[in-house]
């Protein structure tokens, strides 16, 4: 009997250490900034996947896994908002009686006002139609109200509601918020013009939109207990994602992965920095044994390619960096930085410093780049011979190594290795050509995509064995 609980146990450590990423193996926080409140966030458009932002003194920087801060703006910044399309908002004045609402675009590098925002405004959310909600705290008092600018509106309509002590909205036009010590939680479905309590939920303190909520309709929260909750249901229910993970310090940050569409991973952090990783959807959990140092107290976390964590503290930024002896690592694998950029208009695309001609061109449509499979796939290193196309099923096959991508021109599939994910557009027959929407295609060969709105480019990068 003793003998086979033993072998249940460790067969049981060996399922649970599979979880952890074998780079987060030996790992601490190390401090990369000034040792003031900071905040990370990661706002995806125009902005490349190595890169987020940095919230210090009032002040937002650019910022990279390299250490390098880049001034974004002398304008005191009070708060941030990352919109679904993934386009970052700030609150900006120099005092709280002159506050505007303005946008970030980093392809042209400057911002632009948005609209006015009512004094003593705190927190803010944008919706997906445009329309800016704002929550501001009565001068001494814990008690929050609600105010609206609609899309398009200069000016802003107070609403009798309570809220705005936190805010996350969707891109289908729902908005969350619940006020400092209420108990409850409150949905709009109205891009925040009508409001309603949550029933069956512990209040939440922070809520986090799926990535990949057009197609799964999955919103995650923090409650003030500092337990997970996860939604299938757009909000309307809710259920504790925390089974398994038994006497935890309170939760008090959420990230995900950033190709959380195809690995299904996230991460959450307790405030002493200790960290936990899910890749089926908070589904199970597996424990990263990390801590910050000297009682500093965690509150945001970005998750970066390649499995580089940021998060920001009471005391500066940190990074979570490999402290395994060079001696006791394995020999690296000789990896080649490889990055490809197709252009709309043009008819070359560019391999790290070459340029290959094409015979078509790649088009925009329905907010997707579309690029002719041959070209596509030899960006992606693949070759003639392992593009393979099936007239009869409609269905296209691209090959890797081990890894195998299939995609239907019928169907809104895409298998990776048999594993099927739902994808929001079709590849396309366009004059005799078949174009395949490159975000998703690069994404299931682990490369990751930026677009340059400036130039009108999208690139993926990715690395590949050295020869």
């Amino acid at each position: 009997m003793a003998t086979r609980f033993l072998i249940q146990l460790f067969a049981m450590t060996i399922f649970f250490l599979s979880l952890v990423p074998a780079a987060l193996a030996s790992m601490e926080w190390r401090s990369t900034g000034p040792q003031t409140p900071a905040q990370v966030i990661k706002a995806t458009k125009d902005l490349p996947p190595e890169q987020y932002y940095l919230l210090m003194d009032g002040k937002l920087y650019r910022a990279n896994s390299d250490d390098a801060f880049t001034l974004l703006s002398n304008d005191k910044v009070w708060d941030t908002y990352v919109k679904d399309d993934g386009t970052l908002y700030a609150l900006k004045g120099a005092d709280k009686k002159s506050l505007t609402i303005e946008k970030w675009d980093n392809a042209l590098q400057q911002w632009s006002k948005v609209c006015n925002a009512p004094e003593d405004t705190v927190h803010f959310a944008v919706a997906s139609n445009g329309a800016v909600i704002f929550g501001i705290n009565r001068p001494g008092t814990h008690i929050w109200k609600l105010n609206l600018t609609p899309a398009g509106d200069a000016n802003w309509i107070q609403k009798s509601e309570n809220g705005g002590y936190r805010f996350a909205s969707t891109p289908d036009g729902i908005v969350f918020t619940r006020e400092e010590q209420e108990v409850g939680n409150k949905r709009s479905t109205d891009y925040g013009s009508t409001w309603r309590t949550v029933q069956g939920a512990e209040t939440f303190e922070q809520y986090y939109v799926s990535p990949n909520y057009r197609e799964d309709d999955s919103v995650f929260a923090i409650s003030g207990h500092g337990r997970v909750y996860k939604s299938t249901s757009r909000g309307e229910a809710w259920t504790d994602a925390t089974d398994g993970i038994e006497q935890h310090p309170p939760f008090t940050a959420l990230a995900f992965s950033p190709s959380f569409n195809q690995d299904q991973t996230l991460y959450v952090a307790d405030k002493e920095g200790k960290l936990y990783i899910s890749k089926d959807r908070a589904a199970s959990w597996a424990s990263i044994n990390v801590h910050l140092p000297g009682g500093q107290t965690l509150t945001s976390l970005v998750i970066l390619p390649n499995q580089k964590i940021v998060a920001g503290t009471d005391r500066g930024p940190v990074l979570l960096k490999d402290t395994t002896p060079a001696s006791s690592k394995p020999p690296k694998t000789q990896k080649e930085p490889m990055s490809v950029t197709f252009t709309l208009g043009k008819d070359t695309y560019r391999i790290n410093n070459d340029e290959w001609q094409m015979d078509a061109l790649p088009y925009y449509k329905n907010d997707r780049l579309y690029v002719p499979v041959r070209y596509l796939s030899n960006g992606l290193g693949i070759t003639d011979k392992n593009i393979q196309w099936n007239d009869e099923t409609h269905e296209v096959t691209l090959t890797r190594g081990a890894q195998k991508v299939k995609l239907y021109t019928d169907k809104r599939v895409m298998l990776v290795n048999d594993k099927a994910t739902l994808i929001d557009v079709y590849p396309e027959m366009t004059n005799d050509r078949l174009y395949l929407p490159m975000r998703w295609v690069a994404e299931a060969f682990g490369a990751t995509v930026s677009w340059n709105a400036y130039d009108r480019a999208a690139t993926l990068v990715y690395e590949k064995n050295a020869e």
